[in-house]
C-alpha cells in the first residue's frame, strides 16, 4: 500500500492539471466608479477538436450567453430557474431556465455577445436580455429577457469563460471586453 500511494497522489495530480486546459474563466474587477449596465466581449472560437460539448461566452453572477456546439451549434442563454421569462428572440426555444437560437457560427470568426440590464428599484427586480451579433448578417439579435425578482443592483462578477468535456477540446481567443455604466460610458475591461 504505501508503495502504491505516491502513484495514486502522482494519478490525482495529473487529472487536476489535465481539467485545468478544458476550462478557463477570466473575471473582470469592475472600478466602483462604474455601476455596469451592459457587459460586451468579442468572441473567435478558433478550433473545436472531437464532438464532445463545447461552450465559450460571457457571464455575469446570475446569467450566462455563448456560443455552444455539440450535436447542432446555439447561442444559449442560460438563467435561474425562478426567473420569469419576458421574451425570446425569433426562432429561439425557451425552457425554464435557458433560451437558445439555433444559429450555424463558424469557427475563425468573431462574434460578440453583451448581457444587457435594466433594474427596477421600487419593484425590486431586474431584467436581463442577452443578445448576440451575427457576423455574416451584420446585426444583434435578441436571444432572450428573463426578470429576476430581488435583484436591483448593477451587474455583478462579468467574466469570459470557455469550457468542454474533452482535455483540449475548444480553442478561443478573446478579443475586446467592455462594460457600460449607467452614464453611458464605455469601460475597456482589458486595459489597466
Amino acid at each position: 500500500m504505501k508503495r502504491c500511494l505516491p502513484l495514486i497522489l502522482l494519478f490525482i495530480g495529473s487529472i487536476r492539471a489535465g481539467a485545468m486546459d478544458k476550462d478557463s474563466t477570466t473575471t473582470y474587477i469592475l472600478p466602483d466608479s462604474i455601476k455596469a449596465v451592459q457587459f460586451m466581449a468579442e468572441i473567435n472560437i478558433q478550433a473545436i477538436n472531437g464532438k464532445k460539448e463545447v461552450l465559450a461566452g460571457i457571464k455575469t453572477d446570475v446569467v450566462q450567453l455563448a456560443f455552444k456546439a455539440g450535436k447542432r451549434r446555439v447561442v444559449v442563454f442560460d438563467f435561474p430557474a425562478s426567473a420569469i421569462l419576458m421574451a425570446k428572440g425569433l426562432n429561439a426555444e425557451a425552457g425554464s431556465d435557458r433560451i437558445e437560437f439555433e444559429y450555424n457560427w463558424a469557427t475563425n470568426e468573431t462574434y460578440k455577445l453583451m448581457i444587457s440590464m435594466a433594474r427596477d428599484s421600487a419593484e425590486n427586480f431586474s431584467l436581463y436580455s442577452g443578445y448576440a451579433w451575427l457576423a455574416m448578417e451584420n446585426k444583434w439579435k435578441l436571444v432572450g429577457t428573463c426578470k429576476i425578482q430581488g435583484r436591483w443592483n448593477t451587474i455583478q462578477d462579468p467574466a469570459t469563460f470557455f469550457s468542454s468535456e474533452k482535455k483540449e477540446g475548444i480553442q478561443v481567443s478573446m478579443g475586446g471586453v467592455w462594460c457600460q455604466g449607467s452614464n453611458g460610458s464605455w469601460k475597456n475591461m482589458k486595459e489597466d
